[in-house]
């Protein structure tokens, strides 16, 4: 098994943990953090596509570019619970159409399905970057017990794209300054995910649990 397998195993395993964290709590968990686990159950089975994908087609940029318009499409749905702006004119509905319209503009005329779909994923992301800082900020902890859960995710989705983008953007200066045969660059993004499914994981084991509510 080479290094490249064992660093996706650890991250789907970490997915995983994440994952049966989740369910753990599912009783006493909300529409909001409903949608975030089933964001971690489709990020894991995406994983698991894709490095079937990988090594039968020898390209997997589909399977991502279909996960990248799933998730923004998700976590639109969880702002409209976690956000209160959203929630009174349910504007995740909204931005979750909007969003898979862009998608379809982008595969159509700027990015092929078979190459990273780059543009969608920096858009996505800096969405995600502005409202999960506004939603983490905006009192969460005054608001009702089981908007703490919500609180949290969001800070694990600021993290994790925050980082990220920093990532992808200082990724050539890594390249460039420490080699092109390093190894470390990859090993950056891998780490960076393996601390976000750990960071779920944590979320849902150790938030105070709430009765049941809709």
């Amino acid at each position: 098994m080479n290094e490249h397998m064992i660093l996706n195993g650890t991250g789907m395993a970490t997915m995983a943990f994440a994952a049966i964290c989740g369910v753990l709590r599912l009783r006493s968990m909300d529409r909001g953090g409903k949608l975030i686990l089933l964001l971690i159950v489709l990020g894991l089975l995406t994983e698991a596509v894709a490095t079937w994908a990988g090594i039968y087609y020898r390209n997997n940029m589909p399977v991502y570019a279909v996960f990248n318009v799933v998730e923004v499409v998700l976590v639109s749905l969880f702002y409209d619970e976690s956000l209160d702006l959203f929630r009174r004119r349910r504007a995740g509905r909204v931005i979750a159409a909007l969003a898979v319209l862009l998608w379809i503009a982008n595969l159509l005329w700027l990015q092929s399905i078979k190459v990273s779909n780059s543009n969608f994923m920096i858009l996505g992301g800096v969405y995600i970057i502005v409202f999960s800082s506004l939603a983490a900020f905006r009192d969460q902890l005054d608001e009702p017990e089981q908007h703490r859960l919500h609180f949290w995710l969001n800070l694990v989705l600021l993290f994790y794209w925050g980082i990220s983008l920093l990532t992808w953007f200082l990724y050539d200066d890594m390249v460039r300054f420490l080699g092109k045969g390093s190894r470390y660059p990859m090993l950056t993004i891998h780490i960076i995910n393996w601390l976000t499914n750990l960071s779920f994981s944590a979320v849902f084991l150790f938030t105070p649990k709430t009765k049941h509510y809709e």
